[in-house]
C-alpha cells in the first residue's frame, strides 16, 4: 500500500488493515501541519527534516503521557477495587455475625 507522510510518498507492506494505517499517516500528517502552522504563525522556517523530527517527538510525548495516564488509572483502579472488597468483606463478616447470634 502507499502512503503520504508529510507530502513523501511511502509503499509500506503491514498485516494491518489499509485504512488502518492511512488513519496512522493521517494522525502523523496532523501533527506536522500543527508545527507547520505554528512555526509559519511565529515566522520561523524550520526544515523539512525537522519538521519530522518535531512531529515524532510530539507524538511520542502523546504515547508516553498516554502510558502514564493509564498506569495512573490502573493503580487508581486497584486501589479503589481494593477498598470496596475490604467494606464487603467488613459487611459480609458483619452480616454473618449477625446470623450467628440469632442462633
Amino acid at each position: 500500500m502507499t502512503i503520504t507522510i508529510g507530502g513523501q510518498r511511502f509503499i509500506v507492506r503491514s498485516e494491518a488493515d489499509e485504512s488502518y494505517v492511512q488513519t496512522l499517516a493521517e494522525h502523523i500528517n496532523h501533527h506536522i501541519d500543527e508545527i507547520s502552522h505554528q512555526t509559519s504563525q511565529a515566522q520561523k522556517t524550520i526544515s523539512h527534516q525537522n519538521l519530522l523530527v518535531l512531529a515524532a517527538l510530539n507524538i511520542t510525548d502523546d504515547l508516553f503521557r498516554e502510558r502514564a495516564n493509564k498506569k495512573e488509572l490502573a493503580l487508581r483502579i486497584k486501589e479503589k477495587s481494593k477498598a470496596i472488597f475490604s467494606m464487603l468483606d467488613k459487611e459480609v463478616r458483619r452480616h454473618v455475625e449477625n446470623a450467628l447470634n440469632k442462633y
